[in-house]
């Protein structure tokens, strides 16, 4: 049965043939000011080039130019380059080899930024656009690599990684490129220079590759330690992938292994006093050595589902979490235990890129995940006692699972407080033995936790009550940034939540302020309107549209209503922790009436930096107070933005979450 290589080089070859029988033309653009110059070597294997030229040609949209070296081809590659235009075409009289002629090539540069791309690459749509997003977010970055992929769909690598006897490790290899753990960008020891993005200062300064290894291997190994040497980091970019034959730009493969054995010497004695700071060449040190620099801590956190800022619900917070872990120098996995599921560009439109998601495992798959990793993560924090309960069950059963790991449980908030409160609110009656054992459920959650984070001082009490381990509070981060309109050209209420759970406090309070209060406001001014934004599953409140209520489903950009609205409303009647929305709509500059519940948990001042109403008259008439006094509206607005710079300022964030991880503020 024939290999994947022998009928792709067959197919490519009856292509190539097809295309010298015709009267058409390769063209690569011609290009004033590029901003990456591609260097292509080719020695023979035409079919080969034909196929990485047409991906030029196609799947390009960034301003290059095309330098190609060809190495003295016996083959169609001469008929074929013939058909090239708009190419630098160097031909040389003999084959000097893909080390000295990519030196030679990079002298012609006139880019930016230099690619080397070998000619049995096949690079993908969007690719190369990827790639130089990533070299320039960051003037340190100095080159940039992504995935490969090989011709039966499985990876070449997704960034390499050099062990301390100099010898290489794909990163990956053979495994599936969709797989989570090839999704994130990374810090790494050195990218193939199959597809390599290379500032074009930064190689010159270096003196491009090191003739000492030609004709060819571990020069782009030792260009890329070189590199880092000097400052600048080598960057694995999991969007700018190509597919690769392997081996094809150099002919026999064992000429190749051979080679490589020789230059892994040469490669030994220059970067010996760093080698000796990496890892030993053991497959189970891959998770560690596969990001630069070593000496970061591993930290994995686990909650139910990718926390986008639509989901409400203590989300924000968690993505904030992650944010900051992030910046403060950790490698984080985040691991969505319930829903594993989502879309990847939606993923990292919410986390850093340099966050690593594991997508698609759940439930199912976190006991071997954890075993898999049970010696790698130095922290995990568990949000939430739903996990915590998946969590806790793991570890009765097997201690070490977690292996070194300080485990820290984010209890986000009190979710047995919420439901004593919504059983009162619905007139359900609960004793105080049950309201006692649902507290106790929760709370005893924690016997595996080295340290516990909430939300308030309120709820840490009761967990500084019951356990001896240490309780830190962290709040919310959130930027003052209040929107320019004033009073006199705002109208409206606003109302912000996720609205996807029959008898959720969303929803219960959505129903009870509309059916409740709000005729009390209209019936003194019918023109107002609600306007509420939230995905919307619930019939009770599908219910509500009516001349005064507009159900606006799913923004993707709250800022407009924000500066279009007079009140913000947060009718809670039931709920725990400290409520996102409202320190949210007040960094906006949106003044807020709420219920006694909300002011307790915010702790801010009623009638100063906030409304407030009992049952539904007091909560109409504090809206229509605010809503008619412009005097009153600017001072609640101006009180509640110095609140929200008191108590979510980034400072004081990062220092509440440092806390948990014992690092100095």
């Amino acid at each position: 049965m024939e290999d994947h290589k022998t009928i792709f080089r067959r197919k490519l070859k009856e292509e190539l043939t097809e295309f010298l029988n015709s009267d058409t033309l390769i063209k690569m653009p011609l290009i004033a000011d590029a901003c990456v110059s591609i260097v292509v070597v080719t020695w023979n294997q035409a079919e080969l080039t034909y196929a990485c030229l047409r991906g030029l040609e196609q799947n390009i949209t960034v301003p290059f130019e095309l330098i190609l070296v060809d190495n003295a081809s016996t083959d169609e590659t001469d008929e074929l380059l013939g058909r090239l235009q708009g190419a630098r075409i160097i031909k040389n009289s003999e084959n000097v080899g893909f080390l000295l002629a990519v030196n030679q090539g990079v002298e012609f540069a006139s880019g930016k930024h230099v690619l080397l791309l070998n000619n049995d690459a096949i690079i993908r749509t969007g690719s190369l656009e990827a790639a130089v997003t990533t070299l320039e977010a960051d003037a340190t970055i100095g080159a940039v690599g992504g995935p490969i992929v090989l011709l039966d769909g499985n990876l070449q690598e997704a960034g390499s990684i050099v062990w301390q006897d100099g010898t290489c490790l794909g990163y990956g290899r053979g495994r599936n490129p969709n797989d989570p753990e090839f999704q994130f960008q990374r810090d790494v020891d050195y990218c193939s220079g199959a597809f390599l993005l290379v500032r074009r200062d930064v190689w010159r300064m270096l003196g491009g590759f090191a003739e000492v290894f030609a004709p060819a291997y571990y020069e782009e190994t030792d260009l890329c330690l070189r590199l880092q040497d000097a400052g600048y980091r080598v960057v694995y970019e999991p969007k700018a992938i190509i597919d690769h034959y392997e081996f094809g730009s150099a002919g026999q493969s064992e000429w190749a292994f051979s080679q490589q054995i020789k230059n892994q010497q040469i490669f030994c004695r220059r970067h010996w006093p760093r080698l000796k700071t990496h890892y030993p060449s053991v497959p189970a040190n891959a998770l560690s050595a596969r990001i630069v620099p070593r000496q970061k801590q591993n930290v994995l956190v686990i909650d139910e589902m990718v926390p986008h800022e639509s989901h409400g619900a203590g989300y924000p917070r968690c993505a904030e979490i992650i944010r900051t872990l992030d910046q403060e120098g950790f490698a984080v996995s985040f691991y969505p235990l319930l829903v594993p599921d989502d879309d990847w560009d939606k993923v990292y439109a919410t986390l850093p890129s340099s966050v690593e998601v594991m997508l698609g495992l759940g439930v199912a798959g976190i006991d071997e995940f954890l075993r898999s990793r049970s010696n790698m993560y130095d922290f995990v924090v568990v949000s939430r006692p739903t996990n915590m309960e998946i969590i806790a069950g793991l570890l009765s059963k097997n201690r070490a699972l977690f292996g070194k790991a300080k485990l820290i449980y984010d209890a986000e908030a009190m979710f047995s407080a919420r439901e004593i409160l919504r059983r009162t609110v619905a007139g359900e009656d609960i004793t105080e033995t049950e309201a006692a054992q649902l507290l106790e459920s929760e709370l005893s959650l924690t016997s595996f936790a080295d340290h516990v984070i909430t939300v308030s001082e309120e709820e840490a009490s009761y967990f500084r009550d019951y356990k001896s381990s240490t309780v830190s509070v962290l709040g919310h981060l959130l930027d003052v940034q209040p929107t320019p309109a004033r009073w006199d050209a705002r109208r409206d209420l606003l109302f912000v939540g996720r609205l996807d759970g029959e008898g959720s406090p969303n929803v219960d309070s959505l129903v009870w302020f509309v059916s409740e209060v709000l005729p009390h406001i209209t019936a003194i001014n019918p023109d107002i309107r609600l306007k509420v934004v939230g995905k919307n599953d619930a019939p009770s409140v599908q219910s509500l549209a009516s001349r005064n209520v507009d159900l606006l489903g799913i923004q993707q950009d709250l800022r407009p209503l924000y500066d279009q609205a007079r009140v913000f409303i947060a009718p809670t009647r039931f709920a725990a922790g400290i409520p996102h929305k409202v320190h949210a709509a007040a960094s906006f500059g949106l003044p807020c009436v709420a219920t006694p519940l909300i002011v307790q948990q915010l702790g801010w001042k009623e009638n100063v930096a906030i409304l407030c109403g009992a049952d539904p008259e007091a909560f109409g008439a504090g809206v229509l107070r605010i809503y008619n006094d412009e005097l009153l509206w600017n001072s609640v607005r101006a009180e509640a933005l110095q609140k929200v710079a008191d108590d979510c300022g980034a400072s004081r964030f990062r220092a509440g979450l440092m806390e948990a991880f014992n690092k100095e503020n």
